[in-house]
């Protein structure tokens, strides 16, 4: 079977297509016309694809917290990243967010990339907190290496937001599950940076900001876009940001959560809940939603309505601070072809690995760390 580059299918299926957009990068349904697509992506990346196995194995790192001043703390973490790579043989890298430690420390960003892109492995980096200040030059930067799959979708806030499809291991270009990524911002008093009407609205609400009406709107047309293609069965979705849902906390202080991980702090989560979580419900693809930002929540919560809230392993050193019991590493997420359920476990430093779970099989109740 002739394999087919995802710029091929993007084009063949019309997503490249220039629409007609409403602000938040989706076609006014008076406006849209038969042959138009949401944009998915700013620009196509390299195909991913299950393996001839059924298997599509996610490599996230987040929170390295990479210091340039110190380089005796940090660089240990550049080697762990090699050896996580190594050890997995990943099919797509995903950083969420936080590289680096302190504003406009481009030697810093340099040092954490150098791994990941010299791997040849398909890549994207969704921004953190910590990055935002310089997340534009950033991301200049890392849409100049072959390997990136992250190419924001213009006219929505942040610069982080794209779909990416995964194609079935037989050949074709329909979609056999979607990656999200969505730009969780900054604190919302700094968000004014990609939407002037986000602290204008909200000035008065200190804390993490979150993912803006825009985003969610492009979501679901994207979502409803692929079901409909897909003869109206939602596509197998998961998706991954930076800063956690509200819902997040809800699902942990939820009675009847079932949680597999530690819990060694209180969620810095985004301050207002914008809905997005209540859309993924309502359009039935997402499968598990995966983030960073709290160095020392390493959980996977099966909340009530069935979405898998996942949070990864922090990968920096020194650098970041961590008191979960084993310490710094990476979260490993391994979809099958087909199924609505997915495997993880947490690769440590150190080699090890710990809390491996099967999505569909939770039924582990520990809360551990509280």
């Amino acid at each position: 079977m002739k394999k087919i580059s995802r710029r091929d299918f993007l084009a063949a299926s019309g997503m490249m297509a220039g629409a007609a957009m409403l602000p938040g990068g989706v076609a006014s349904a008076a406006d849209k016309k038969k042959d138009d697509r949401v944009v998915l992506s700013g620009k196509a990346g390299p195909t991913l694809r299950f393996r001839a196995d059924g298997k599509f194995k996610i490599l996230q790192l987040t929170d390295t917290h990479y210091i340039s001043s110190k380089p005796e703390l940090s660089d240990p973490m550049i080697d762990d990243i090699r050896r996580y790579i190594e050890i997995e043989k990943p099919d797509l890298i995903i950083h969420t967010g936080d590289i680096i430690y302190t504003d406009y420390d481009i030697p810093s960003f340099e040092k954490i990339l150098k791994p990941i892109a010299e791997a040849g492995i398909p890549f994207f980096i969704t921004w953190g907190n910590h990055d935002h200040d310089f997340s534009p030059e950033m991301q200049k930067r890392v849409e100049k290496e072959p390997m990136n799959e992250g190419f924001p979708v213009p006219g929505i806030p942040g610069l982080s937001n794209f779909a990416l499809p995964i194609l079935p291991s037989a050949g074709g270009n329909k979609p056999a599950a979607m990656v999200y990524s969505f730009d969780s911002l900054d604190v919302a008093a700094n968000s004014y940076k990609f939407d002037p009407q986000f602290s204008a609205e909200r000035p008065e609400i200190p804390g993490s900001a979150w993912i803006t009406r825009e985003q969610i709107h492009w979501y679901e047309a994207v979502s409803e876009q692929t079901t409909r293609e897909n003869g109206g069965v939602p596509v197998p979705s998961y998706s991954f940001f930076h800063i956690a849902l509200p819902e997040f906390s809800e699902a942990y202080d939820y009675r009847w959560t079932r949680i597999i991980g530690e819990h060694y702090e209180s969620s810095g989560r985004a301050q207002l809940n914008s809905g997005l979580y209540v859309s993924m419900l309502d359009h039935k693809d997402m499968v598990g939603v995966f983030c960073g930002h709290d160095h020392d929540i390493n959980m996977i919560m099966d909340y009530k309505h069935g979405i898998k809230l996942v949070y990864g392993q922090v990968t920096g050193r020194s650098g970041a601070y961590c008191h979960l019991p084993e310490s710094y590493g990476c979260r490993v997420i391994e979809l099958t072809e087909g199924e609505r359920e997915f495997d993880t476990w947490i690769r440590l430093y150190n080699g090890d690995t710990e809390y491996r779970v099967n999505s569909g099989k939770m039924v582990t109740d520990t809360h551990s760390g509280r």
